[in-house]
């Protein structure tokens, strides 16, 4: 489905760059996947709270965070726990969303 997906347009992903942990030496690729929300929910509906690795961050009444400014301020905006690299990402691929599948 995702090879489909992409095909018909329904998905991009796009390589936003290289974020750097100076504390851990360690370099990350920076990518977003953004897919239409029905493309989304077939491919990841009904996630779960939380596993091993945490917890899924979510906003009331959603299993997921809706790709708006909002959204974008909250996590590059440092609102929210998360490493530098990460926070990036949601900010570099609000950028270009007209180009993104609608």
């Amino acid at each position: 489905m995702p090879a489909a997906s992409r095909e018909a347009g329904q998905l991009a992903v796009c390589c936003l760059g290289l974020g750097t942990d100076p504390l851990a030496l360690a370099t990350e690729v920076l990518v977003a996947a953004i897919l239409r929300a029905d493309v989304f929910d077939a491919l990841f509906g009904g996630p779960v709270a939380a596993n091993d690795e945490g917890r899924v961050v979510s906003w009331p009444g959603l299993t997921a965070v809706p790709f708006t400014a909002e959204a974008v301020s909250r996590f590059a905006g440092g609102s929210e726990p998360i490493q530098p690299a990460g926070a990036a990402v949601p900010e570099l691929a609000w950028r270009p969303r007209a180009r993104l599948p609608g």
